[in-house]
């Protein structure tokens, strides 16, 4: 049997998906981590590996769906019924598929997030596919992220939407504390953004930065010695930035921006995004000076 995902529950339990050899998927519950407990099942066999997972409403329903973003389950824990409401252009007006979704904390509520650029409450400010979707724990906010690096918070039944711009790549998940100070934003780009309430950035954590946009070549510089720091300098993940590179543990010193542009996401999904990408490095053995060619 191989894991798949957990799901951590209100009341210290835990939700685990599963596949078993024959690639069927289960979903089972152990009712606390603080004791010695054994999984239960409650779904034997789910239709399909599911994705964007969400429990709310005090853990009575949950939520996923398909790989292709084409149909919604909706699980009543408390009965154990599976609910299957496939997308059509009837129901979901001119958007194309479900990217992600999230179920109210306390109310039966969902919030869809679409490739066609809104969230499907119609809180509407997103230009390119949603990718996260995230209620605080009170259900009073409710957060959404995606390909323009901007973290946006709407203030729930008001349609009200403040922001947090220029994160530095896209954003794949995003979560609130349980007393709602802070907020975490993952990125494409390997890196996790501790943001306040107020959506100021308290702290940034990130190791070696992936590549996310795919035109970037992976090493389009080289990789360079700079000696007297003992670390390795290449441009390979944030457009414009080079990453500084301990040459003894392989962790990351820290970024440098030399060309000074904010990232700007496409307009289209399917567009080229329009970057200054640095073609050519060098550094002189004392360390003092660094000479690029940029396009």
């Amino acid at each position: 049997m191989e894991l798949i995902q957990m799901y951590s529950m209100s009341n210290n339990g835990l939700y685990i998906f599963t596949k078993n050899n024959k690639n069927v998927y289960s979903l089972n519950r152990i009712e606390s981590i603080r004791h010695n407990c054994s999984p239960i099942i409650l779904f034997e066999k789910l239709p399909c590996l599911s994705t964007n997972i969400s429990f709310g409403n005090k853990d009575e329903f949950g939520i996923f769906i398909n790989a292709d973003g084409t149909i919604i389950y909706i699980l009543n824990i408390k009965t154990n019924q599976l609910k299957t409401h496939a997308i059509t252009k009837q129901n979901l007006s001119y958007h194309d598929k479900i990217t992600c979704s999230q179920i109210h904390p306390n109310e039966e509520c969902l919030a869809l997030g679409t490739q066609s650029e809104s969230t499907v409450s119609y809180l509407h400010w997103h230009s390119l596919p949603v990718l996260c979707l995230s209620f605080s724990t009170d259900g009073s906010y409710l957060l959404s992220g995606g390909h323009e690096c901007v973290l946006v918070k709407w203030l729930f039944r008001k349609s009200e939407p403040t922001f947090r711009p220029r994160l530095g790549a896209p954003i794949i998940y995003v979560t609130s504390s349980n007393d709602q100070t802070f907020y975490v934003c993952t990125h494409s780009d390997n890196t996790l953004h501790l943001i306040g309430s107020n959506l100021s950035i308290q702290r940034t954590i990130g190791g070696i930065n992936h590549i996310f946009l795919p035109q970037q070549a992976s090493l389009p510089a080289g990789i360079h010695a700079f000696n007297c720091q003992q670390a390795l300098v290449m441009n390979r993940g944030k457009p414009d930035y080079l990453q500084f590179t301990s040459s003894d543990n392989g962790k990351l010193l820290y970024n440098l921006d030399i060309i000074g542009e904010n990232y700007v996401s496409q307009n289209e999904i399917a567009e080229q995004c329009i970057f200054t990408d640095i073609k050519r490095l060098a550094i002189d053995p004392s360390g003092l000076f660094l000479i690029f060619i940029k396009k």
